[in-house]
């Protein structure tokens, strides 16, 4: 299943770079990262709302807006995707409660913020870091159920098809909404069961409104259907422009 076209509504700047990098050899005419703006009319992009920062009610706003813009300008079998931080830092619930409230945007959000290259997997809806459950600072795991159903009264846990491969995966997504499942959250250990979460979504958007929801490993995930594979995170080669430049990143995150 070949993506025509994705669209990127990420919380920082961080997360919009990485998404555009993941974009930029698969997409047609590269990946375009948008900081302040109009929007791009066509194309795949990725664009920094700045959200992870401020209040929820802030990044509700903030999100919802974008969002919407970017849903308005969407063409016929592109993908929405809303990039979060891979430890669920910031306001994820706020900002897809913000989703749900644009008019036409999504009927449900498939959601993963697993990156394995980076030790951090989703089994059994707990969000582990080097196989071990992250905890919040009152020492409870992070249950991403417990955190959708601030966005859905009964939220769904989906696990990779297996030996069904993308299609079960997709037809088991595709009967979780038919039943009216809003937020639904998939299991991911490896970068495998991330491609299959990738092509469920792909698959269905032509049909169904759906807003797919992760960090850098569903995103890079997501690029390469939109054509050439551009690997993983930890084997992509740096691009070479000719004359010089100087790139300054930087994380709150300690």
């Amino acid at each position: 299943m070949l993506l025509p076209g994705l669209q990127v509504v990420a919380d920082d700047l961080s997360g919009a770079a990485e998404c555009a990098a993941a974009l930029a050899p698969a997409a047609s005419g590269g990946g375009t990262l948008v900081l302040k703006g109009a929007f791009p009319s066509s194309g795949s992009w990725a664009v920094d709302t700045d959200s992870r920062a401020q209040t929820a009610g802030e990044a509700a706003a903030v999100a919802a807006v974008a969002l919407a813009r970017a849903g308005a300008g969407r063409a016929p079998g592109h993908l929405l995707f809303k990039k979060i931080d891979s430890t669920l830092r910031g306001h994820v619930a706020a900002e897809l409660r913000a989703a749900f409230d644009v008019p036409g945007l999504l009927r449900a959000a498939v959601v993963c913020p697993a990156l394995p290259a980076q030790g951090r997997t989703l089994e059994e809806g707990v969000l582990h870091v080097n196989g071990q459950p992250l905890l919040h600072t009152c020492g409870r795991p992070f249950d991403l159920l417990r955190l959708l159903g601030d966005v859905d009264a009964r939220p769904v846990l989906l696990r990779p098809g297996r030996a069904r491969g993308a299609a079960g995966l997709a037809h088991d997504l595709g009967e979780a909404i038919g039943n009216g499942a809003r937020a639904i959250a998939i299991d991911a250990r490896n970068d495998a069961d991330l491609q299959e979460i990738a092509e469920a979504p792909a698959t269905l958007c032509g049909n169904v409104p759906v807003l797919a929801v992760g960090s850098a490993g569903l995103a890079w995930a997501l690029a390469s259907l939109l054509g050439t594979a551009p690997g993983r995170p930890d084997q992509r080669q740096p691009a070479r422009p000719g004359g010089h430049f100087v790139a300054v990143a930087g994380s709150f995150s300690p």
